[in-house]
């Protein structure tokens, strides 16, 4: 699963040739539906490596990324932190960014804005899926307060479904690190979500737990055969542990439940 997040205008086209090449080297480009079939069982003939498109943080720049992946028959997994989107005005955008999304004042440029919620709304109706990314971008595993915690999961799922009048059925955590995923996030997530996406790199199989997904963060800049190497498990080995841990924790919930 390839995980993008904003994306310069410059580089725009940079994602098209990801795409592009994607399609060239016969890679299977799922969307969401097909991996929620797969993480279930579903058995087909392919032999190959699917890839599942996401976007986290809700920028404007996903939304363009978007048309590029339309023009394609691509449809991506959007993560959106809803309180970037009601942002009001230009400062309270760069707020956000700075403050929740934890960017510095030297990474901030004009073009970083949230997507519009009639930017989420058309992309739904394209047939691209949107996941639930808290509501304040939250690093969850530092929420000592229950409520508090419940306020961030589960808000951002009511939200999202009250304004797309459709089920939220996945959540990826904030920053997605294994410092950000603890067991009490984790056990509180399962209840409110079918699949829970980390930001650990590593492939999924159907042996994954549905909430331990792997993904692996990419920047539209990388050149081909870079983005080939990350594909093909080329930076798996340095995520060993955490991916260990992750199971580990999931697993313990599962048992649990």
């Amino acid at each position: 699963i390839l995980m993008y997040h904003h994306i310069d205008l410059e580089h725009l086209d940079d994602f098209k040739n990801h795409i592009e090449f994607l399609i060239e080297k016969n890679y299977r480009i799922i969307n969401l539906d097909f991996f929620k079939k797969f993480i279930n069982g579903y058995q087909d003939d392919y032999k190959g490596i699917s890839i599942l498109i996401t976007f986290d943080d809700g920028f404007k720049s996903a939304y363009l990324a978007s048309h590029i992946m339309d023009k394609y028959n691509v449809k991506g997994v959007f993560f959106v932190p809803t309180e970037f989107i009601d942002c009001e005005n230009r400062e309270q955008e760069k707020q956000f960014i700075i403050n929740d999304l934890l960017l510095t004042e030297e990474d901030l440029t004009d073009q970083m804005k949230p997507m519009s919620w009639e930017n989420v709304k058309e992309m739904h109706r394209k047939g691209h899926s949107i996941g639930a990314h808290t509501l304040s971008h939250a690093r969850v595993s530092t929420i000592k307060d229950d409520d508090k915690l419940k306020y961030e999961l589960y808000n951002s799922k009511i939200i999202l479904e009250n304004i797309l009048e459709h089920k939220i059925c996945c959540f990826a955590y904030p920053f997605g690190n294994l410092e950000s995923i603890n067991e009490k996030s984790l056990s509180m997530s399962q209840e409110f979500y079918y699949i829970i996406f980390s930001a650990i790199r590593g492939f999924n199989s159907q042996n994954t737990n549905p909430i331990a997904i792997r993904r692996d963060g990419v920047l539209a800049e990388y050149n081909l055969n870079y983005l080939r190497f990350i594909i093909e498990g080329g930076l798996d080995i340095k995520y060993m542990q955490a991916r260990k841990r992750l199971d580990q924790l999931a697993f313990k919930i599962k048992d649990e439940d």
